[in-house]
């Protein structure tokens, strides 16, 4: 595989794992293989930028397309030339890189966010056990 290649799953158990995918980065073009259920793609030509095709697949009709072109009763799959018919608005290649750092800032600010709350959820798991086991007590005023 090549340093933006893009590596689709091929089956999953719902709709959400069918458009699961990676981006490949190897610039040292070391050689490694895909797994099993697995689908490579490759652009024919320079039109896409690699930090656009981060984002472009995950979108909600891009999705859409995968959904309906996923087949399948308990494991749902998709096939190569199924992937070849998804299609997404493709702009310049200086507007896929200026929509691709907007995106990526704003996912970087997402994991902030998510970790910020990951924190504040165990300073809250830790502050509920002081209180329950009496060490920390809580002077209650009562309002008339």
């Amino acid at each position: 595989m090549c340093d933006g290649d893009v590596v689709f799953a091929d089956a999953s158990e719902d709709y959400e794992g069918i458009c699961k995918y990676v981006v490949v980065k190897n610039k040292e073009n070391i050689p490694f293989l895909a797994g099993l259920h697995t689908i490579i793609a490759r652009p024919k030509n320079d039109l896409i930028s690699d930090d656009f095709k981060l984002h472009c697949f995950g979108t909600f009709n891009v999705k859409k397309q995968f959904a309906f072109h996923a087949n399948g009763i308990s494991v749902y799959g998709i096939s190569k030339n199924s992937i070849a018919q998804i299609s997404f608005p493709l702009p310049p290649l200086s507007e896929q890189i200026a929509i691709a750092n907007i995106l990526s800032t704003a996912d970087r600010e997402i994991d902030l966010h998510e970790k910020q709350l990951e924190e504040l959820k165990k300073q809250k798991k830790a502050l509920m056990q002081l209180l329950l086991t009496g060490i920390v007590r809580v002077n209650a005023e009562k309002e008339i």
